[in-house]
C-alpha cells in the first residue's frame, strides 16, 4: 500500500513546520499582544496623570493670579490702601504686607517650576533665597501665622524644607 502526502503537508514538512509549532507562535502572539496592551494602558495612564496635574498646577496659578490683581486693584487706590493696610495688617502694616506679597511671588514661582517653566537649576536658587527670606525671623513669624492661607502643597513643601534648616 502506498501512502500519499499532500503537497502542501510535503511542503509543511519540508520547511520544518508543524501544527505544534503554528500553535506555540500563535500562544507566544497572544501573550505578546497582551504585554503590549499594558504597555499602552500604562503610557496611557501617565499622560492622564500628567494631564490632571498639569490642570491643577494651571488652575492654583490661576486662583493665585486673581487673588493679586484683586489686591493689585484695592492696593492702587490711594484712599482705600491704608485703610486696608491697616485693617488686614495692623498699624505696622507695611512690613506685613511686604512679607504676605514677597511669600505670594514665591508661591506663585513654586507652582511655575512644578509646572515645568522654570529649569531644575535655576529653581534650586530661587528656592535656596526664598528659604532664607522665609527663616528670617520676622518672615518665619509672618509665614506661621499667614501660612494657612496658601495653597496646602506650597505650605508642605515650604515647611518641609524649612525643617532641615531650622535643625542646623
Amino acid at each position: 500500500m502506498v501512502r500519499r502526502v499532500s503537497t502542501a503537508t510535503a511542503t509543511h514538512a519540508s520547511m520544518g513546520f508543524d501544527m505544534l509549532d503554528l500553535m506555540e507562535v500563535r500562544a507566544w502572539l497572544d501573550i505578546a499582544t497582551g504585554i503590549a496592551t499594558l504597555c499602552a494602558l500604562g503610557i496611557g495612564l501617565f499622560q492622564l496623570r500628567a494631564v490632571k496635574r498639569n490642570a491643577e498646577l494651571q488652575t492654583n496659578l490661576s486662583v493665585i493670579q486673581a487673588e493679586r490683581n484683586v489686591w493689585a486693584l484695592a492696593l492702587s487706590n490711594p484712599t482705600v490702601a491704608p485703610h486696608i493696610i491697616k485693617e488686614r495688617w495692623g498699624a505696622e502694616g507695611g512690613e506685613r504686607l511686604f512679607a504676605c506679597m514677597l511669600i505670594d511671588h514665591y508661591e506663585a514661582l513654586y507652582f511655575q517650576y512644578r509646572r515645568g517653566a522654570i529649569p531644575r537649576s535655576y529653581w534650586a536658587g530661587i528656592e535656596r533665597a526664598m528659604l532664607e527670606h522665609i527663616s528670617s525671623p520676622t518672615l518665619h513669624a509672618i509665614w506661621a501665622q499667614h501660612k494657612d492661607l496658601y495653597w496646602p502643597d506650597f505650605a508642605r513643601h515650604i515647611d518641609r524644607r524649612l525643617k532641615p534648616a531650622a535643625a542646623q
